[in-house]
């Protein structure tokens, strides 16, 4: 029997591979919670659910999708996939990115960062939307995004175009001449 090209890669390589995959997704996801929440703000549903974790105070379900309650039951329906993926971007730093204490230190950051993000959306729950916490809440959630964007450069960095690489850094590209 032949060996597929597949089985030839190391595994490190396919690990940088889904690291690189999964910060990505995580990034586009982070973005796309940021956008229903802001959503949230807008319609002024931050309280039909009226209670954190639960929606109804006895379920975690709502008992109709309909009107704020759809906006916020989607908010937080993102907000458990984005912890889902950005647990599952740490295990994966953490697994292959031992040589690199940066993208470690910041995704560890980013897990504490989704944590305190989700009791300031409990929080908000029990201040009735106070202005403030609502105001820290998107702020929290700026600061991740913005972790996770980092994390996303630096572990794509290797794999970005050089036009890119002289853009975002100012590095030459690799004919060695600066660019443009």
């Amino acid at each position: 029997m032949g060996v597929s090209p597949a089985s030839e890669v190391p595994r490190s390589v396919w690990g940088d591979r889904w690291v690189r995959i999964a910060s990505v997704v995580t990034l586009a996801w982070t973005y796309v919670t940021i956008v229903v929440g802001a959503d949230v703000t807008a319609t002024d549903s931050q309280l039909a659910c009226v209670s954190w974790p639960t929606c109804t105070g006895q379920s975690l379900l709502p008992t109709s999708y309909t009107g704020g309650v759809l906006i916020e039951f989607t908010h937080r329906v993102a907000a458990l996939v984005l912890s889902l993926l950005i647990l599952a971007l740490l295990v994966l730093i953490l697994r292959y990115e031992r040589h690199r204490r940066s993208v470690r230190r910041l995704g560890v950051f980013a897990f504490g960062l989704l944590i305190f993000q989700a009791a300031l959306g409990a929080v908000i729950i029990f201040t009735q939307a106070a202005a403030v916490v609502v105001i820290l809440h998107l702020a929290v959630a700026t600061l991740l995004f913005a972790v996770l964007l980092v994390v996303a450069l630096l572990v794509n960095l290797p794999h970005l175009p050089p036009r890119w690489r002289v853009s975002l850094f100012g590095e030459e590209d690799v004919r060695g001449s600066p660019g443009p």
